[in-house]
């Protein structure tokens, strides 16, 4: 049998070496030659009518197996709506594999349909890309290609990858490499950390070091290291999304929230992990020294102060800090925490749910938080002490976008056997309602919707809500429902009003054998009342 689409083949082959976790595909005409390609590999797969969320599933799963995942789609436009779920998996060094197929060269920008200027679409946010040729069968240009391929596929561990391929017709058949060509791939991964991690002056100077902990999957050698740091005297701060057990850190809502934020004024900070949402301890911690941690870059600079860098992982940096047992006579440790602001009328806000969850046993569970107001409302939760089981946290907090969040808790929950609860606002989970249009809905997923009637985080921020025509211009609101939408998705959906029927629906939902939809409606007002004089407790 002679050679057919053997590029297509080749590529398969290369995903074939790197063990792909999984992938996504939307539907298409051009990209059939690269669907039936890598229909043949044992590899789960999934198909996503929406490219943005298609995207944001592979996305997910990425990050709920640690390995790549591809997400495959047609020509033109159909590429653009990865945009969001690249920038996300660049922020948090995700392995994104992003497959787009393109029409031959000659067809761009030449009234062909589904022809757009696809080469180095996502240049400002993949690590690498690759603009395959088309190759005839030509044994030379396949090695080319190869070559191209290696090249790329060798940066996916610190980020996405972009592998833009074009395709002429026919396109359907079963995709062929040429007899005499070699049936092997590999992959020559060379490491971009430091090599020498020398600590900046302002570091070995320090007697009231700072460790920030952001957005990360804690190991337990990671979460072994901070604790021998706090016994070397260190300050330790994070989220939930850092995934240190309860108790490991002092949150960082505890540490805006205080009265004397004298206590918290360290002489030099070491940041690891990625984003961290306390925009107030970012202005508190202004001007002090900053060695931050990343794989690659880029290096996030948040206090405008003196500033260092270490290409390393997280747990390299960790030992290096241990093996110089700094000096930490500076500190007077602040061990304070804050109470629980607890409505005494039992009141349905957009706290007190979040605080109710928190107080469950969910142990085992995987959270997804949807951005906005969810992940916010969730710190706080933490930093009360909530979840002190082993929960495990995720958030779209590497570029922060509402766009995806349904998406990338789906996408984790299909490679998990664990049961998935999403908590999101009302906006976000309309925005993304395309990840429940598909009929295989993973019945380990669970959707807690809070519906506040839309935008209330321009209630709380400052700006927006004294701006002129604040409510028809920033809030968004609404009086819509999900139960309609539930009833079209075929996904059992249930609602509260009070914390009584809240409680009961809860309780149902977490015991369902099926993915399920809880909407919860909370009072705007109220809500905003109980989140601003949360730290008067």
């Amino acid at each position: 049998m002679s050679a057919f689409q053997s590029t297509a083949a080749l590529l398969a082959q290369a995903l074939d070496h790197i063990e792909l976790a999984a992938w996504v595909s939307s539907p298409g005409s051009r990209n059939a030659p690269v669907v039936l390609a890598l229909s043949e590999l044992k590899t789960p797969h999934r198909v996503m009518l929406d490219e943005r969320s298609a995207a944001h599933v592979a996305l997910g799963a990425a990050l709920q197996s640690g390995k790549p995942c591809a997400v495959v789609c047609t020509s033109g436009t159909a590429a653009m709506n990865f945009g969001p779920a690249v920038a996300e998996a660049f922020y948090q060094r995700i392995p994104l594999l992003l497959i787009t197929a393109d029409r031959p060269s000659g067809m761009i920008d030449n009234g062909h349909g589904q022809s757009i200027r696809q080469v180095g679409l996502f240049r400002q946010h993949v690590r690498a890309e690759a603009n395959l040729q088309i190759d005839h069968g030509d044994v030379e240009l396949l090695r080319q290609n190869a070559s191209a391929l290696r090249k790329a596929l060798n940066l996916l561990a610190y980020g996405p990858v972009h592998i833009n391929i074009p395709l002429e017709e026919p396109l359907y058949g079963k995709p062929r490499l040429p007899k005499d060509f070699p049936a092997s791939f590999r992959l020559d991964l060379k490491p971009v950390h430091d090599e020498d991690l020398a600590l900046p002056t302002f570091l070995v100077d320090a007697k009231r070091p700072l460790l920030i902990v952001g957005q990360m999957l804690a190991s337990r050698a990671f979460i072994r290291q901070v604790a021998k740091l706090r016994q070397q005297g260190w300050l330790v701060v994070a989220e939930h999304l850092s995934n240190l057990p309860v108790g490991m850190a002092l949150s960082l809502e505890d540490a805006i929230l205080q009265k004397d934020a004298s206590l918290f004024k360290p002489d030099a900070i070491v940041s690891v992990g990625g984003a961290w949402m306390a925009k107030q301890a970012k202005v508190m911690l202004a001007g002090v020294p900053h060695l931050s941690v990343a794989d690659v870059a880029p290096f996030p600079n948040l206090f405008d102060g003196p500033f260092a860098t270490w290409a390393c992982g997280s747990e390299d940096a960790l030992a290096c800090l241990l093996d110089s047992k700094l000096s930490t006579a500076g500190w007077q440790l602040p061990t304070m925490k804050l109470e629980v602001n607890r409505p005494s009328d039992r009141q349905l806000t957009d706290l007190s749910v979040h605080m109710y969850m928190a107080s469950l046993p969910l142990d085992g569970w995987d959270i997804h938080w949807g951005n906005s107001m969810s992940v916010r409302q969730g710190a706080h939760a933490f930093a009360k002490g909530g979840w002190a089981q082993k929960v495990t946290h995720y958030g779209n907090r590497g570029a922060s976008g509402i766009d995806g969040s349904t998406s990338t808790a789906l996408g984790s929950a299909w490679m998990s056997s664990k049961p998935t609860l999403l908590i999101t606002g009302e906006l976000s989970a309309q925005y993304d309602l395309n990840a429940m249009l598909q009929s295989n809905i993973p019945v380990n997923l669970h959707l807690l919707i809070v519906n506040n009637g839309g935008g209330q985080i321009f209630q709380v921020i400052d700006g927006p809500k004294f701006a002129p025509n604040h409510e028809s211009h920033f809030l968004f609101q609404h009086e819509r429902s999900f139960e309609d939408a539930a009833n079209y998705l075929k996904v059992p959906y249930l609602s509260a009003h009070d914390m009584k029927s809240f409680e009961s629906a809860v309780a149902q939902m977490l015991q369902s054998p099926n993915a399920a939809i809880l909407e919860v409606f909370t009072d705007p007002m109220a809500s905003e009342r109980s989140w601003k004089r949360r730290q008067d407790a």
